[in-house]
């Protein structure tokens, strides 16, 4: 499955046309093991997610930090 790009207004920036709500992988509905954090960004990448929704009270900070640390592993 491939998740299409779109524009994002006029700015000029392409964007994938589904984001992925982070909120989750940052507790704060209930707990998520990094593992399963880590393998949903993974998993929406692959399927072609570049649009990220994170702040910084989602697990204050967590799911910020889990964000950073697959993007630096991603390279």
């Amino acid at each position: 499955m491939s998740i299409r790009e779109v524009d994002l207004g006029r700015a000029g920036i392409r964007c994938s046309s589904v984001a992925l709500g982070t909120a989750g992988i940052g507790n704060l509905f209930r707990e998520v093991s990094d593992d399963d954090a880590r393998d949903t960004l993974e998993v929406s990448r692959s399927a072609g997610a570049n649009y990220f929704d994170t702040a910084p009270h989602y697990g204050l900070g967590l799911a910020g930090a889990l964000y950073q640390s697959g993007t630096t592993d991603q390279g």
